[in-house]
Parts: structure tokens; sequence; C-alpha cells
């Protein structure tokens, strides 16, 4: 999409994408995991059949759910050339960071 494309076109193309994410996240995606201690993890992330719930399951036999209700904030961090940014376009080597928190 571009700016200049119509909005309908572009809500349209913005669900096809959610779809699309949604989909792919219920048939399970690994990823790296950054705890709260720096340190980096490989896990499995699924969205469960009720589409309210993503289990995590962290390899080691700890497989933890997560009401996907109970999410407060999610926010991406771009990482790129030893900088931090919320560029909207970052460079095609720069790391992506999704931040989810819940709510205690």
């Amino acid at each position: 999409c571009s700016p200049d494309d119509p909005e309908e076109f572009r809500r349209a193309e913005l669900l096809r994408c959610f779809q699309d994410f949604v989909m792919e996240l219920h048939m399970g995606i690994h990823m790296t995991q950054l705890t709260t201690h720096q340190e980096y993890s490989d896990i499995h992330c699924q969205v469960l059949d009720d589409l309210q719930t993503l289990k995590v399951d962290q390899g080691c036999g700890c497989i933890v759910e997560f009401p996907l209700g109970a999410v407060s904030k999610v926010y991406r961090v771009v990482k790129a050339d030893l900088a931090v940014s919320a560029a909207p376009f970052p460079s095609t080597s720069s790391e992506h960071v999704v931040v989810v928190e819940f709510m205690r």
C-alpha cells in the first residue's frame, strides 16, 4: 500500500495482512524471546483454536498460556545499525522487536 491509495483499499490490505498473520500464528511460529534479564531464548508460539489464547512453549518443558484479552500494550521497536528508532520505513538490515505487555 501507499499513502495515496484509497482508505478502503488500505483497510482491506491491513485486514488481509492481519488474517494471514493470525493463520500463521495458529499453525505456530518459532521466535526468539528477549527476557527481562537481556537473555535470548528460542520459543514456539501458537494461537489456540479458541483464537483467544497464546501458547508459548519455552522448549524446556515449560508451556505458558496467555489470554490475549489481557494484552494491555503492543508496540514495535526497530533496531538498525546500532540505533533504535520508531521509523515507519526501517532499512532491510534492521531487526524488528515486537513487545507485548499483559495486565497483571
